[in-house]
């Protein structure tokens, strides 16, 4: 049986395929994950995680990354 490979691009793909995502403040140093359903239902499943416009929950501030973490078991 051959897996066919799949294409996470979209915040609807996440979902999908179980993937989630963490946002990291340059400034503060807060970590916390990033609740997708919350962020298709107000910018669209077809966004892609980096367009997202994210702010620190912590500090206010913009400078987040992001870093995209796979299912579990994968």
């Amino acid at each position: 049986m051959t897996e066919r490979p799949i294409h996470v691009e979209t915040i609807g793909d996440m979902l999908d395929f179980g993937y989630r995502l963490n946002a990291w403040c340059e400034s503060c140093t807060t970590s916390r994950p990033v609740d997708l359903r919350r962020a298709a239902m107000k910018v669209g499943a077809g966004v892609r995680p980096r367009d997202l416009k994210l702010k620190c929950a912590g500090c206010g501030g913009r400078q987040v990354s992001i870093s995209v973490v796979p299912p579990r078991g994968y």
